[in-house]
């Protein structure tokens, strides 16, 4: 599922493209960032696993993005949403990498998406913490 960028006071989130399957495995895959993921930790990238990731913009129900770092460009985490079949409640996920974790880009990247869940109808909004 596309959509286009969301942009908040310091992030831009965009489209998951293929080039961004390391770095969300960087995160989903650690032991110590991954930790309230549902994704188990990885010692090694086996090529089926990253070929699935790599396709995860290309994913026609969920919305998968990045968030970026205006000024620089850098990827600061991922995010992403479902919407639901009455299109009134949106699931979302985020996660930020560790280097970036106490500068508020969690909350910058979740008012950005509930803003946009909100623009598009959304009067429900969940998000699941794995523990």
């Amino acid at each position: 599922m596309k959509i286009e960028p969301v942009e908040t006071r310091r992030l831009y989130l965009r489209g998951f493209t293929r080039e961004d399957a390391r770095f969300a495995i960087s995160i989903w895959n650690d032991p110590k960032m991954g930790e309230y993921l549902p994704d188990p930790a990885l010692e090694e990238i086996d090529p089926e696993y990253l070929k699935q990731i790599e396709g995860l913009g290309e994913d026609p129900e969920c919305c998968y993005l990045i968030s970026q770092e205006k000024g620089t460009g850098k990827r600061i985490g991922t995010c992403s949403f479902i919407p639901g079949k009455d299109g009134e409640a949106y699931d979302i996920a985020y996660c930020v990498h560790e280097q970036y974790w106490g500068r508020g880009f969690a909350t910058e990247m979740a008012a950005g998406m509930i803003e946009y869940a909100k623009s598009q109808g959304a009067r429900k909004i969940t998000v699941s913490v794995n523990r």
